[in-house]
């Protein structure tokens, strides 16, 4: 649980949206994807080994894009260049899959992560315009995710009363949402309200009671684990 955006690596499976981007060899296109996925499925050990996968991923996801181009191959590679911190590219090729045609419930998982890329390079106002329309948006599967992106926005800010909205709006529609409680409680926490804070790592807790990061910030805030 760190401060960054909630960033989905966009694995959809196969690409079956006929009819969009340029065509050479779709099946090889497929099978180059499917090996993409595969290095992100692997085992990774240390930051050096996850850095080597993504880069095996990217090798094979521009593979695929030789064979064929569609918004979730472009989408997919922007994700992995902005895992390996090439921002300059990563605009790029969301700006390039935004360009195509694609199902509305893709569509808003690339928003999404375009709006984290928006938001940890400082222009946080378009990150929340594109959240905002996200949460109306009834093909968006998962708004408890831009409401939460919202909240840790707004705290950063120090906008106290729109964070706590943003986590309770998430927690309204997503109760069992782990990270929405432990964001709460931190934001509660730092404004001083601990009765907030501690119902809300208590709620954390009773859904996942080994956690280590949640178990560290309970102990902060006084309250005693019922280690039996």
């Amino acid at each position: 649980m760190n401060g960054s955006c909630f960033f989905k690596l966009l694995i959809f499976g196969l690409c079956v949206f006929a009819g969009c981007g340029k065509k050479k060899n779709e099946k090889l296109a497929q099978n180059y994807y499917k090996l993409s996925l595969a290095e992100l499925s692997r085992e990774v050990g240390s930051q050096g080994t996850e850095l080597l996968a993504y880069k095996r991923a990217l090798d094979y996801i521009d593979k695929a894009l030789d064979q064929h181009t569609n918004a979730e191959y472009l989408a997919f590679k922007a994700t992995l260049l902005f895992k390996l911190q090439n921002f300059e590219e990563t605009k790029r090729f969301f700006a390039l899959a935004l360009k195509e045609k694609m199902p509305a419930v893709l569509k808003g998982e690339v928003l999404n992560n375009y709006a984290c890329f928006l938001a940890q390079n400082k222009q946080e106002p378009e990150a929340l315009e594109i959240w905002n329309n996200l949460v109306r948006d009834e093909y968006y599967l998962t708004p408890e995710v831009a409401y939460v992106n919202q909240g840790k926005i707004y705290g950063t800010k120090n906008e106290y009363l729109k964070a706590k909205a943003c986590f309770l709006k998430a927690l309204e529609l997503a109760p069992d949402y782990l990270d929405a409680h432990y964001y709460l409680a931190a934001l509660a926490q730092e404004h001083g309200d601990s009765s907030l804070a501690k119902n809300s790592i208590n709620s954390a807790l009773y859904l996942d009671p080994s956690n280590t990061g949640i178990i560290l910030a309970a102990q902060q805030l006084g309250i005693i684990i019922d280690k039996a």
